[in-house]
């Protein structure tokens, strides 16, 4: 144990003590002291550090006086130790009493003076009972008590080690202020509410969707606490991500703010020339994909405990990504700090999470002349590309069905209309493993997997056998709900609460996702056999039924005159 710096000012009082008329009580290890405390997990001790007899003063409150070395401090050694560190103000003291007095009334002596005796503790204390809302030191005898937290009994959980110096004059019940712990949340970036404010930024949310290939945002925000009785203060960010995200090792850079919703395209990062704050790590072990650890947050230029700091960095949805909510993909984040003031303990914070979540579009091909739930009814052999919203690139696809970018049109055409199957289907002729064309399987179905909620065409470019080709794209417009609510690692099902397909604008007839955990959204698409003609009602018909007529009419005048010329001939 290091140092002690949070010293009551009751200690002082024992100079006073020591001066007034006293009338002497038993002790006799008579008294307790109950710690109010509702966080469970503490062990607290408490070392004596000035004993002496307790009596009561001519107005009836109780004193100490006869002030000696406590049993929880080694009184010689630590007389030598004050002697040497500040031989004027104690180099003439031989005893207890005369160490106490010469400590002085200012706060900054009694702190120096406790940050020596912490040194020289011994092995006698008292413990608490195990707590949960009161925790109970008892057996004491009168005097001043150093009261802390077990040395390594908090390390890795999420408390503060705390001190306080206890005047026993009889039973004690005491409320440790609230410790300053530091706080962690993770934010991703949502296009869709860019212009929507969290709290941490606009667009930053608990969770996003997006498509595969896309370099997503990320920010770290940690709260600052107090530092004050830390000589240096450790504080480390710890972050894991699954498989379906893939770390941009130099996206990184960290903020020194006064806003959780600051914005940082007007603020300048820290200036971490040769680590002289920070240091990044990409390969942690553990598990985990990076930290960002300051061996020293106090000694970041204007640093308070109203500050935040706030790490960004970006990662990219790969093809190991989650479809739906069951899995996801999710991104944790804790946070390591000093939690002891007398020593080198580590506390650490609860995970936080933020998650990415990605869908799959189906299109399934059937005979438009019987219901697409028949499987009698579905169509192999249609071959489809799929357009983004501008109609001017088209999805590169994998074998497997997984998305892997948008690319240019064949030849950079500036229409699809403009392309030809032959053209479509040449352009990764020669390369295994990847194609922009998607072909229905023997249940209809043409899969891409790894899509953003987003607008776009389905555009077929050769029909099954026997069947018309369609002519204009399918628009599909996909459409997910998200709740913007915290995610504890395990609520997908609270945060991704709808997936759904609109078809042609369609808004009336939205095609929703049946099981939002895989996150499929499937499409029927209809072809027709046979020749293509105008539907009933349409000029084409009228026209196809005035020359039907016509020919009609025509053939009867023939057959008449024919009938006329034969007679005339007979």
């Amino acid at each position: 144990m290091k140092h002690i710096k949070k010293v009551s000012a009751m200690l002082l009082s024992l100079i006073i003590a020591m001066v007034m008329a006293v009338t002497a009580f038993a002790q006799n290890g008579a008294y307790s002291i109950i710690i109010e405390n509702e966080a469970s997990g503490h062990i607290y001790e408490a070392y004596q550090i000035f004993s002496g007899d307790l009596s009561v003063d001519d107005e009836g409150s109780k004193v100490l006086s006869s002030i000696r070395w406590g049993t929880g401090v080694n009184g010689e050694a630590l007389l030598t130790a004050l002697k040497s560190a500040d031989s004027g103000k104690y180099g003439s003291c031989t005893t207890a009493a005369e160490a106490a007095e010469a400590i002085g009334t200012a706060a900054a002596d009694a702190e120096e003076f406790a940050a020596i005796a912490s040194d020289y503790l011994t092995g006698i204390k008292a413990e608490s009972t195990a707590g949960d809302g009161n925790y109970v030191i008892s057996g004491l005898d009168a005097g001043y008590y150093l009261i802390m937290d077990k040395e390594n009994s908090l390390d890795g959980t999420g408390a503060v080690y705390t001190d306080y110096i206890v005047q026993v004059l009889g039973n004690v019940t005491m409320q440790p202020k609230d410790t300053d712990i530091p706080i962690i949340e993770k934010k991703v970036w949502e296009d869709d509410d860019a212009d929507s404010s969290s709290g941490y930024g606009n667009g930053y949310f608990e969770a996003a969707d997006h498509s595969i290939g896309d370099v997503i945002p990320f920010k770290l925000i940690g709260s600052i606490p107090d530092m004050t009785d830390y000589d240096t203060y450790t504080y480390t960010f710890h972050d894991t991500q699954s498989a379906g995200l893939t770390l941009e090792d130099n996206s990184f850079a960290v903020y020194l703010v006064n806003d959780t919703d600051a914005d940082l395209d007007m603020a300048a990062p820290l200036n971490n020339e040769d680590n002289r704050y920070y240091t990044v790590n990409t390969a942690p072990g553990n598990g985990e994909t990076f930290t960002v650890s300051f061996a020293d947050l106090k000694s970041v230029p204007n640093i308070t405990d109203n500050s935040y700091i706030i790490v960004t960095y970006t990662a990219s949805l790969n093809e190991n990504a989650e479809t739906g909510r069951n899995e996801g993909n999710p991104n944790e984040v804790y946070l390591e700090f000093s939690n002891n003031p007398n020593g080198d303990g580590l506390g650490k914070t609860e995970e936080q999470y933020a998650i990415v979540f990605t869908y799959t579009l189906n299109g399934l091909k059937y005979d438009g002349n019987y219901s697409s739930s028949d499987i009698n009814a579905r169509l192999s052999g249609a071959k489809f590309v799929l357009l983004n919203s501008t109609q001017d690139r088209v999805a590169l696809v994998s074998d497997a069905g997984i998305f892997i970018e948008w690319i240019n049109l064949p030849g950079n055409a500036e229409s699809y209309a403009d392309i030809t199957l032959e053209e479509w289907e040449g352009m990764y002729a020669e390369d295994s493993g990847k194609d922009v064309v998607r072909t229905s399987v023997s249940n209809g179905i043409a899969r891409i997997s790894g899509l953003d909620d987003d607008e776009y065409y389905l555009l077929e470019i050769e029909a099954p056998a026997g069947y018309n080709i369609l002519e204009e794209p399918v628009k599909i417009s996909i459409t997910s709900v998200l709740q913007h609510t915290d995610f504890y690692g395990s609520n997908q099902d609270q945060i991704l609460t709808d997936l759904y397909a609109v078809v042609n604008n369609d808004t009336e007839n939205p095609i929703h996702c049946a099981l939002l955990g895989g996150g499929t959204v499937t499409v029927p698409i209809a072809n027709f056999s046979g020749s293509t003609l105008p539907e009933t009602g349409g000029i084409g018909t009228t026209v196809f039924f005035a020359a039907g007529g016509i020919l009609v009419i025509g053939a009867g005048i023939l057959l008449v005159v024919r009938r006329r010329v034969k007679i005339e001939n007979n």
